[in-house]
Formats: structure tokens, sequence, C-alpha cells
């Protein structure tokens, strides 16, 4: 079995890093260099976590959502012990309430929110929970970043991964992707996704907006729109990665110690976890 295993990996590993100078071509035709300028604005950053003991069959576990800027001044927080099956439904539905509560302050010049707006507008609750600030998102103030994607697109279409491996390999500089449209949910909210690099050599990120009701924006291409979202996020990046993100996912995370620490203040550290047969 591990022969069989280790034979299938060394496949795909040759498939995905062999790429054709065809597909090579394509990709570097469809990034565009741009050196962000570095606005100096209030960007606030939105992240979520979740976890629960593993112990089958108990459908207790901690949500938590946190909003917080470069300098780690919390806009917002929210934490919670629930009894429910699926926490990342919560924790979206926290992520949903804390866009709500920033998007319209006059103070926040920018909101990130980890992960893709997809989740959002494909669940009816928490695309509804938007709706009293949908023309903040199609304004561009509330942006969605994502660290990593299975995205694929007409350029990944023959190749074994996904579009942001390749972005990431063959392309070093700042800039972004030709932008992508997505019609999908109605001309009423189209998604404009890019991937973009902050700094060179760094991670590439997946970014997501919501068109704006412009026609002239759509009908011209959004480039413009993608290159005042990265001055807007330049100015406040660590590694190439956005600040205020990176200080809300470490101060958001629950941990396993602090499940085990739950676990003990419950009455349940003596019970037997769900894989405990196996070890």
């Amino acid at each position: 079995m591990r022969e069989q295993i280790h034979s299938c990996a060394d496949s795909l590993e040759k498939s995905a890093v062999e790429l054709s100078t065809k597909h090579a071509v394509a990709f570097l035709k469809n990034w565009i260099d741009y050196k962000p300028h570095q606005d100096v604005l209030e960007v606030v950053g939105i992240d979520s976590s979740f976890n629960r003991p593993a112990i089958s069959g108990f459908n207790i576990g901690a949500v938590s959502c946190v909003a917080e800027n470069s300098q780690r001044e919390e806009y917002y927080a929210a934490h919670k012990i629930i009894r429910q099956h699926d926490l990342s439904e919560v924790s979206r539905e926290l992520e949903a309430t804390a866009i709500r509560n920033i998007a319209n302050r006059d103070d926040v010049t920018l909101l990130l929110v980890d992960g893709s707006i997809f989740s959002f507008l494909t669940n009816g609750n928490l695309s509804q929970m938007l709706e009293p600030v949908i023309d903040k998102l199609r304004r561009h103030k509330v942006l969605f970043v994502s660290k990593t994607s299975n995205a694929k697109s007409d350029l990944t279409k023959d190749l074994p991964c996904a579009d942001i491996f390749y972005w990431n390999r063959l392309t070093a500089t700042t800039g972004f992707s030709v932008p992508l449209v997505d019609t999908s949910f109605g001309t009423n909210k189209q998604i404009i996704s890019t991937y973009v690099r902050l700094e060179e050599h760094s991670p590439v990120l997946k970014m997501e907006m919501l068109a704006t009701n412009d026609t002239t924006e759509m009908r011209n291409d959004p480039t413009m729109e993608i290159c005042k979202a990265l001055d807007k996020m330049a100015g406040i990046c660590l590694d190439g990665y956005p600040a205020p993100l990176r200080h809300a996912h470490e101060d958001v995370k629950i941990s396993s110690e602090d499940i085990d620490e739950a676990e003990t203040i419950w009455g349940f550290s003596h019970f037997m976890g769900s894989r405990e047969p196996l070890n």
C-alpha cells in the first residue's frame, strides 16, 4: 500500500511541476505587474475560529470572531459556547455581524475579511445578513482575502492543480492577475476575483470584491479598482500579508490547549476521545 501511495504521489508531483511552455506563457500574459502606492489608511481585518472536543457525539464547541487594525486595536469581538453540529456556519454568522457593525463606520477606510465572498453569497441567511451594507461591498470598502484557494479557471482546466499554485510558481513580482468576473449570482451581484502579490517574492493571495453597479467599470475591465485596493493594503503588510488579518488570525485562534481547558471546566476531561480506540 505504501509503495502504491508513493508511486501515485510521484506521478502527481511530476504532472504538477512539469508545465508546458504554452501553459506558462498563458499565465505570464495574464499577470499585470503593479507596484502599489502605500496609502496611510485605517484598515481592519476580520477572522474567526472554531473548535470542539474530540469526543464522539459531543456537539458543543467554541466559536470566536475578532476584528482588529494594524495596531491590534479591537473593533469587534464575539465568543460563543454553543450546541450545534456545524460550527463553521456560526463562525461565518459572526463574521457577517462584524461586517455589518464595522462597514458603516467613517473611521474605517477598508475592511478585509479572511476567506471567500462565495461562502456568504451561497448561504441564504448569510447573504441576507449582508444586505444592509451591500452598498459598502459594491464600493469596495469590504474585500475578501484568502491565503489558499482550490479555484480553477480556463488556465488550469487541463492542469492538476488550482490557479494559485501556478501563480505562486510562475510569478515573483508585485501585481495581480487579469480579473475574472463571476455572474452566477446575477447581474446585481457580480464578483470580481484576482490573485495578488503585495510584496515581491511573497505568497500570492486571492482577492474578491463585489462589482459596482456602474456598468463602465465592468465594460472597461476593473483593473483600476484592483490597483486602488492594492494601494490601500500595501502600507499595512507584514511579509506580503495584511497585518490586520494576521493579528486577527493570531488572536482569534481557538487552540487544542484552549479546548483541553474547556473540557476540564465542563468535567469531560476523563471522556474517551473519538479516535482513542485506534491509538
